[in-house]
């Protein structure tokens, strides 16, 4: 699976089941390193224009993404 598609995956499911906007995302080494090659094609091919704001200001916030050479799978907070 793609490690973006994992990391908004992991983003959606955090928010639906807390219940909170997510901050930080870690990363273990291995999507991490996978993801900043993905995310570099990407830019590469679209420029970055924000998302529109929410009406209700119900924006996610700018997520960290950090990698963590500890974990197996990745935390959301």
């Amino acid at each position: 699976m793609r490690a973006i598609t994992e990391v908004d995956r992991a983003l959606r499911q955090f928010e639906f089941e807390m219940k909170m906007t997510p901050r930080v995302i870690l990363l273990p080494r291995r999507v991490f390193e996978q993801f900043v090659s993905e995310q570099a094609v990407v830019d590469s091919a679209m420029p970055y224009e924000p998302p529109p704001r929410e009406p209700m200001g119900e924006d996610w916030a700018d997520v960290r993404v950090v990698e963590h050479e500890a974990l197996e799978e990745i935390e959301v907070y």
